[in-house]
């Protein structure tokens, strides 16, 4: 039977034939005892060489397995650390703690003319925090990289925030309020130019068959107690309003805590909201790309007071794309 060097069903089958041919030895015990002790040690011999050979042969296959299992590689290969640090503990009554998380996704987004491509991201969270209080201190940083060139960064993003959001055209931050105060939102481009800024919410227009999307947002005044606020009203084509808005009324002096809430109004039936996303769909400006073709839009104004509703109002109307149609970037209202 021809023999095929390497092969390990060889060395199995030479094995049995090995021990068929002493079997056949044993039955021809007639002859001389000085010719079968010699024959019988040879066999011996023949029988531990293969054995050992069929052993060496399957340790050298299982190895071969290993080495190119390892050796296995694609066109790139990317690597990032996670980790976890406990840094004291608080007269016992809790313990502070640093950890960095880094992971990797694809994301789709479009940048400036091209596009919508399929991207990949490596996204580093650093927490610090404690057992035993409430909120943290956190960051996130993302890297962009292209699949076709993933040595090059494309994009780079720092942000005090708890969550991050990467949408098509934006991305959106988030920070959690904490201890009764409400989530504070921020929206920016990809070149990381801030678009809108909001507490408790941001409400957004989309224009159909058209960039153009319209932003709204409003942000609770901390010092001054005669200012309930400031609302921004901003598009995707870099127009800036902020519209501070003052009030004598004592109904605010007794409300440490309210929440806003924006409503766009068109008085056009197509014009349809999301309130899962707090996303108005504007058919009425379909196909729109120019901001100051925005009229007849009006950007109604509520503020909340726990269980006291609308105990503040004011209704902003939209026209030529600007708030009371002014072209001044910092106006002053005040309510009553």
């Amino acid at each position: 039977m021809p023999v095929r060097r390497g092969s390990c069903s060889v060395v199995v089958f030479i094995y049995f034939s090995a021990r068929a041919t002493n079997k056949c030895f044993l039955f021809r015990a007639q002859l001389t005892c000085n010719r079968c002790r010699h024959n019988i040690m040879n066999r011996l011999l023949i029988l531990l060489s293969l054995a050992f050979g069929l052993l060496s042969c399957k340790n050298h296959s299982k190895s071969d397995k290993g080495k190119k299992s390892s050796e296995t590689k694609g066109i790139y290969s990317e690597n990032t650390e996670s980790t976890f640090d406990i840094l004291s503990e608080k007269d016992g009554i809790g313990y502070t703690y640093k950890s960095v998380e880094s992971n990797f996704k694809q994301i789709s987004i479009q940048l400036e003319e091209f596009d919508i491509k399929q991207y990949f991201a490596n996204v580093i969270t650093t927490t610090k925090t404690s057992t035993s209080l409430e909120g943290q201190l956190r960051t996130i940083k993302v890297i962009v990289k292209s699949f076709d060139n993933p040595t090059k960064t494309i994009i780079e993003i720092n942000r005090d925030c708890d969550n991050i959001d990467l949408q098509n055209h934006t991305y959106k931050t988030v920070k959690y309020g904490c201890c009764g105060n409400l989530n504070h939102y921020e929206i920016f481009d990809y070149k990381n130019n801030q678009i809108i800024r909001g507490d408790g919410l941001i409400v957004t227009g989309f224009i159909p068959n058209s960039r153009l999307k319209i932003y709204v947002g409003f942000i609770k005044e901390l010092k001054d107690s005669t200012i309930l606020g400031t609302l921004y009203y901003s598009t995707t084509n870099d127009t800036r309003f902020a519209i501070k808005i003052k009030s004598n009324s004592t109904n605010f002096k007794k409300c440490e805590e309210f929440s806003p809430n924006i409503i766009f109004q068109t008085n056009n039936n197509s014009d349809k909201f999301d309130a899962d996303e707090n996303e108005y769909t504007l058919w009425s400006f379909d196909n729109v790309d120019n901001e100051y073709l925005i009229d007849k839009l009006t950007v109604k104004f509520r503020l909340n007071c726990f269980d006291k509703k609308n105990v503040a109002s004011l209704d902003i109307p939209i026209i030529n794309g600007k708030p009371f149609g002014k072209d001044n970037k910092n106006q002053v209202i005040t309510i009553q």
